[in-house]
């Protein structure tokens, strides 16, 4: 069983992107993308309900860890670089599951409605699931950052491909609106790592809790987070993007991503990080 916890997370990321390569390979016939997708959808979320029914209340930290060296920055002297560092606590693992449990949902509500490329539609809905799981679990913030982007690519090639009228405007939009407020969020990201020489999040609050960081920089990094997640949820008046994408996305999609990404990073990152800002 510490096996098994010790993998889960990594399993819960790769199930998905798995069952997105195989639906991509196999030939597009029928119902056939359509029940592989099911089949992963519904795998994952057994795994997700690993994370509950293993989760030891009233633990403090983050539980199913796994934290390994991926990027070496420095290899010439200590181990400063991007980790593949993933775990989950109270907030993160529900969230996890619900993604897990939004998935089979989906598919099964674009089962009579996607009847055109259904092969690329529900390859991308994995990858759309992947990242988002990513985002949940992901404890290093250049790895968070890349499933946080990441997240916005199978979304808006989806809007655009299975959109009802104004696809690609209503994309184009939606990536515009989504991509660009991420990069204060990178340069905030990339300041605290040269400022601290870690990525990590749980030694980022032991830096910023020591006054590590000056109050005025981390007021600044705490206005480039909130943007981009402001305008995820999205809150007034970022919301520019909102209505035409939520009209043109497919239902499942729609129903998936809607607004959780950005209400969990406010969540994380403002209460866990930025207490005080």
């Amino acid at each position: 069983m510490n096996d098994l916890n010790q993998s889960i997370l990594t399993l819960i990321l790769l199930v998905p992107i798995a069952g997105a390569i195989l639906i991509a390979l196999l030939p597009d016939r029928g119902k056939l993308p359509a029940w592989l997708a099911l089949l992963t959808a519904l795998v994952s979320f057994g795994l997700t309900l690993h994370l509950p029914a293993h989760f030891a209340i009233g633990q403090p930290g983050y539980q199913f860890e796994v934290n390994q060296l991926w990027i070496d920055l420095n290899p010439n002297g200590d181990h400063h670089g991007i980790f593949y560092h993933v775990g989950v606590d109270g907030l993160s693992l529900w969230l996890v599951v619900l993604t897990g449990l939004l998935a089979p949902v989906g598919v099964l509500a674009s089962w009579n409605a996607i009847k055109e490329r259904p092969k690329i539609y529900y390859s991308l809905f994995l990858v759309q699931q992947t990242t988002m799981f990513g985002v949940f679990i992901s404890l290093d913030l250049m790895v968070y950052y890349g499933f946080w982007e990441l997240s916005l690519v199978p979304m808006a090639i989806l809007i655009a491909m299975y959109g009802r009228k104004d696809g690609p405007k209503a994309a184009a939009r939606f990536f515009l609106f989504t991509f660009i407020p991420s990069a204060p969020l990178l340069v905030a990201i990339l300041f605290l790592h040269a400022r601290t020489g870690t990525f990590n999040f749980s030694e980022l609050q032991l830096y910023v809790a020591a006054g590590a960081i000056p109050v005025t920089a981390l007021f600044w990094c705490s206005l480039a987070f909130l943007f981009a997640f402001a305008v995820k949820v999205p809150v007034f008046p970022l919301h520019g993007w909102l209505a035409d994408t939520f009209s043109e996305a497919p239902v499942a999609l729609a129903m998936v991503v809607a607004g959780k990404l950005g209400l969990y990073s406010m969540l994380r990152f403002h209460v866990g990080l930025f207490p005080a800002q």
